[in-house]
Parts: structure tokens; sequence; C-alpha cells
């Protein structure tokens, strides 16, 4: 589920109850974390930047788009934190980079950045508490995420490496996906959390949705209309029987050309030419309009 920005500023929901054990898993070791679709990975990552939103700390964040970034940053200015993330752009000049990150707390840069002030040791590397990595199923299609964990873990070997993502189906391409992730990633523990996991599946149960169902009911003229089109297509149906009689007139009925696959099956069916008849076919919620020739 991808934060989005909404008029009304208000803070983050409480931890559900799956989500803190999601988190204390992750707080006991590090990982890659899978989850269900709609499960709130963005909720996780917001959780660990609040955890460490303090200048005793730095912590690195890989994959996050500038719209994300500010949704997190705003989040946590509502809630009152005072050492908010930091973004380091292009607008920073290089010579002025490691005093950004010698200042700690949360930083949000592009992949290319952390590339070249990892080569040029502008970023203290042995100072690094962390590195969280969001969508962490892209990790093998963009190598600069890789490379930037590899020159982490070749420097600092205490850090800690977190990654999300829920893109379970992102895992399903290719041998040992899961695996190249991991080993790209630089972790050990895989953890999953599908909607039938215990711990989700009792939670939702206990907050089912509710659906409402309404009927709306066709106008007059929407009636009229659609008689018409039956007693149309009523009739070319029985001119097709009448001049193509190789065909089952079985098939031929009311009740099957309403389906969808009826035009399709036996547009090219009929044996004579046929010339002046306009057949309306309904498919899904529109009605296509064949040009059928009629027998001479």
């Amino acid at each position: 589920m991808e934060p989005g920005l909404s008029g009304e500023r208000r803070s983050m929901a409480p931890l559900l109850e799956y989500e803190r054990q999601q988190v204390l898993e992750l707080l006991d070791s590090d990982g890659l974390v899978v989850c269900a679709r709609g499960l709130g990975t963005d909720r996780l990552l917001y959780h660990f930047l609040r955890l460490h939103c303090h200048p005793a700390c730095l912590v690195l964040v890989l994959n996050t788009q500038p719209a994300e970034e500010e949704y997190f940053i705003n989040q946590l200015k509502i809630e009152g934190v005072e050492h908010l993330p930091r973004r380091v752009t292009n607008e920073i000049a290089s010579n002025s980079r490691y005093e950004v990150y010698t200042q700690g707390g949360i930083i949000f840069a592009t992949s290319r950045i952390l590339v070249v002030d990892f080569l040029t040791g502008r970023i203290p590397s042995d100072l690094i508490t962390g590195i969280l990595v969001y969508r962490a199923h892209r990790i093998i299609e963009s190598c600069q995420e890789a490379f930037i964990l590899r020159l982490f873990r070749q420097k600092n070997k205490r850090g800690f490496i977190k990654a999300f993502t829920d893109n379970a189906v992102a895992f399903d391409t290719g041998f040992c996906h899961v695996e190249r992730v991991m080993r790209n990633l630089f972790v050990r523990k895989l953890y999953l959390w599908p909607r039938f996991h215990v711990a989700v599946n009792s939670f939702l149960e206990q907050h089912k949705p509710e659906v409402v169902e309404i009927h709306v009911s066709m106008t007059p003229a929407m009636l009229a209309i659609q008689t018409a089109i039956l007693d149309i297509l009523n009739a070319c149906l029985k001119e097709l029987k009448c001049h193509n009689p190789s065909l089952e007139v079985e098939d031929l009925s009311l009740e099957n050309a309403l389906g969808k696959p009826f035009d399709k099956v036996h547009f090219f069916s009929f044996s004579y030419p046929i010339a002046g008849y306009v057949v309306v076919l309904k498919s899904g919620r529109h009605f296509n309009i064949h040009h059928v020739l009629c027998r001479n």
C-alpha cells in the first residue's frame, strides 16, 4: 500500500496487533519482511523511522520516492518529532554532505549520491546505525542499491539491514529469486506475512468489512430501449436460422445470444452471405453492433 497525502493533517494510527508482532521480530533480528498487499509495509517503515529520529543514530533509507519522503516527514512533524529526517539531493554541495551525515538522524538520499559518497569516503560508514530498504523486491533490478549494501557491509559489520516489501508476486519470477534478493540484502531471515497468517487472520476476522449492495432500477426509457434491442435480436436470430440450416438451432437462442462468446463462436459459422441486417450482441456491459451480410 503506497502512502498518500491528504488535505487533512492526521497522525498515523497506532500499530495493530500483528504489526507490533512484525516490529518485534525485526527488532530482534535483521531480515526481509514480505507482506500481503494492503497490510501496510509503509506503516512498518514509518515506525522504524520514528524509532531512529535521533542525532545519536545515522540511518539511511533506500528506494523511497519524493512524495513518500514528504509524507513520512509530515507525519513525524505532526507527532512532534524534533529531529526530522533530511533529504540529500543534488542541491547539497558534495563537500557539505559529510557534515549532513555526521549530524545523524534519518537520511533520504538517492542511490546515485550514496554510491558516490561511499566510494569517496564522504559518508562515515563506521558510524551508520543501519539501512532501511523499501520495495526490497527491486533490489535485483537496480544494481545500485545492492552495491550500496555491499559497500556498507564491507566497512560496517554491526549495522542493521531491514527490508520491506508487499509485492510477493515479484518473487515468483526466475530461479531462487528470494534467495538472490536476500543475498543482495545481506540478510539471513525471511518473515512471511500473508493474509492467512494466524495473527493477521484473527485480527481481520474481528474487523470484517461491511458490504452494502445498491441496485439501481432502469428508467422507463431504458426499459423501452432494452425491449427494442431484444426484439431486433430475436428477429435477426430467426432470419439466421432460416438461411443457415446447418447451424445448431439450440445454440441460436436469445439466451445464448446475450452471452459474451456468442459473437466469437458464430460470427464466421454462417454458410450463406447475408446483407441488410444489423445484429446487436450484448457483451458485458456494452452492446457490440455487428453488420452481418444477409442472403440475397
